[in-house]
């Protein structure tokens, strides 16, 4: 089974402890830094539109996921 899930670290350093916690646990398929877009999306329409179109996608993908398991 696979799981996704997001976490706020506050600086490298515990990124690198949780990181490193992590791999020691369990198996790690992926693990990245999400870049804060925050000032991105509040003053530009066009990547307002590209993650509109980004979450239609993903759910429609999930949806046809759902439907054919």
């Amino acid at each position: 089974m696979k799981v996704n899930f997001t976490v706020e670290l506050e600086d490298n350093e515990e990124y690198l402890r949780f990181k490193n916690w992590l791999e020691q646990h369990i198996a790690v398929s992926d693990f990245r830094i999400l870049p804060d877009t925050t000032k991105l999306y509040d003053t530009n329409t066009t990547f307002r539109e590209l993650c509109k179109a980004e979450k239609m996608a993903k759910r429609a993908k999930n949806d046809y996921i759902n439907l054919k398991n």
